[in-house]
């Protein structure tokens, strides 16, 4: 008996290895690729923009090393009909290897993989591939308790494949678990932290796949638009100025403390680059200075490094004209107030000297914690630069 499983593990591992054979599961390959290609093409307009799918699928065809594990592990020299001659036993192979050609349709997020599981099963039953039978009872739970869409599938109804639908961080981790779990090629007495640290590694791509995700369907508003144009047009003069091209951090403060009052002059200065029009620059409308505004301009200048306010004010005179960086310093004072509502009362406020709970000397000079509200506001816009902060 033993000897007879010998010669028939021989006449197997022959059959397989047979170059006429190769080719002709090569070229098996080639025309079901074919055939699953055209779903892709039509999958490509079911998709939403933001979901996006390889246009062709990757494909293997199982190795002579793991075909001769497979024999083995699945007992097929006794479960596989081999009495007939070569052809008969590849003819076996072709039909009962399930894995035997492997395809794979790779989309950018796992999110994505139930769509396009669900799209391949709507295509099949309204559809149909001309020469492709797909089974989809095979269920998408692993062992290991993760999702996996998987269907297996005959070709002409005498050639068995698998296809697995994964996004690309899905691909990487499969990988992993693979090589050092499913098929770790000796005993490791740390097996199971292995298999700890390559769950944490899943987790791990799992949340950057949600991250990545996130950022590519972001969706961009007009106002990201002008400011990411703004930021690209001025950005060498700026660079000059904080003597670096890392520019990101300023630009963003930039616009979370002047968004309000110079996004008009922002987009025109941004529609005249565009078409090549020349930008004049106004002088910056200040309301008068008056004792709030100079007083948190001075602890300004006092608390914060010069270098970011120096950027500041070469991001602004791109476009209004300031005096001087004092006026500057100022104009960013009177800013804060407004953005931290108080401002100046409107003219139809009641003034202070009708208001019988007023204080006269509170009106003329903000109170010592307002000027720390406003000098934490503008230290939120500008990390990093107030002084003996990290």
């Amino acid at each position: 008996m033993e000897e007879k499983n010998k010669e028939n593990r021989q006449r197997l591992m022959d059959a397989f290895a047979s170059e006429d054979f190769q080719k002709e599961i090569y070229q098996y390959r080639s025309d079901i690729e074919l055939e699953l290609t055209k779903f892709l093409e039509w999958m490509q307009e079911e998709l939403k923009p933001s979901q996006k799918i390889f246009h062709s699928p990757e494909s293997r065809i199982k190795s002579k090393t793991g075909f001769n594990e497979k024999i083995s592990r699945k007992d097929y020299v006794n479960k596989w009909d081999l009495s007939g001659d070569i052809r008969s036993i590849q003819e076996e192979i072709l039909k009962e290897l399930s894995d035997l050609i492997g395809f794979r349709i790779t989309c950018y997020f796992m999110d994505d993989e139930e769509d396009i599981y669900r799209g391949l099963h709507r295509y099949y039953q309204q559809i149909g591939f001309q020469n492709i039978e797909l089974n989809f009872d095979e269920g998408t739970e692993q062992a290991n308790g993760h999702k996996l869409y998987k269907v297996s599938g005959h070709y002409k109804g005498k050639v068995s494949f698998e296809l697995q639908i994964k996004a690309m961080v899905h691909n990487v981790w499969g990988e992993v678990e693979h090589k050092t779990i499913y098929k770790g090629r000796q005993y490791a007495v740390d097996s199971n932290r292995q298999q700890t640290v390559t769950e944490e590694i899943f987790n791990i791509l799992k949340a950057s796949d949600k991250q990545l995700l996130a950022l590519f369907t972001y969706e961009y508003t007009k106002e990201d638009m002008i400011y990411g144009l703004f930021a690209e047009q001025t950005k060498d003069r700026i660079a000059k100025i904080a003597d670096t091209d890392y520019l990101a951090v300023h630009y963003k403060g930039f616009f979370g403390i002047f968004s309000a009052v110079f996004y008009t002059a922002i987009l025109k200065f941004v529609s005249n680059t565009l078409v090549d029009q020349p930008y004049t620059k106004e002088a910056a409308i200040m309301a008068r200075p008056d004792s709030r505004a100079e007083k948190l301009a001075s602890c300004i200048k006092k608390e914060f490094v010069e270098y970011y306010l120096q950027v500041q004010y070469g991001i602004a005179q791109e476009v209004y004209n300031f005096t001087d960086y004092e006026e500057f310093i100022v104009y960013l004072a009177q800013t804060l107030i407004g953005k931290g509502g108080l401002a100046e009362e409107e003219e139809d406020a009641v003034p202070a000297e009708e208001d019988a709970f007023s204080d006269a000397e509170d009106d003329e000079s903000p109170a010592e914690d307002d000027i720390e509200v406003f000098l934490n506001l503008l230290a939120d816009k500008l990390p990093g630069a107030r002084k003996g902060r990290k």
